[in-house]
């Protein structure tokens, strides 16, 4: 029994050792996609401004997300699609109506 107790203190001891020697493993390297996350971003505001342009409603309003909201200045604030495409169309069916977006 006496030799017995060293010897497996001697095990755990040498099972600890080499648990901590083992080298970590390192996380996986996400792939850069700044460019093509600047470029998505360019041309969704593109797509937008040319909806504004042709005054296309329901195209416009397609970027917005189900539960949008819209701010326009003293109004209170438009919730949902169907609220925005309403208003979008009666300020797009003004014949002064023009918006730009202007990136850099």
């Amino acid at each position: 029994m006496r030799t017995r107790l060293p010897l497996l203190g001697s095990l755990i001891l040498l099972a600890g050792t080499v648990a901590c020697n083992q080298a970590p493993t390192a996380p996986p390297v996400a792939a850069d996609t700044h460019d093509a996350d600047i470029q998505a971003i360019k041309d969704t505001e593109a797509g937008w401004a040319k909806a504004a342009a042709a005054k296309d409603a329901e195209k416009f309003t397609s970027y917005y997300t189900d539960d949008g909201s819209l701010l326009l200045q003293d109004t209170p604030p438009l919730n949902g699609k169907e609220a925005i495409v309403k208003a979008t169309k009666e300020m797009m069916g003004d014949s002064n109506f023009a918006l730009t977006f202007q990136g850099s």
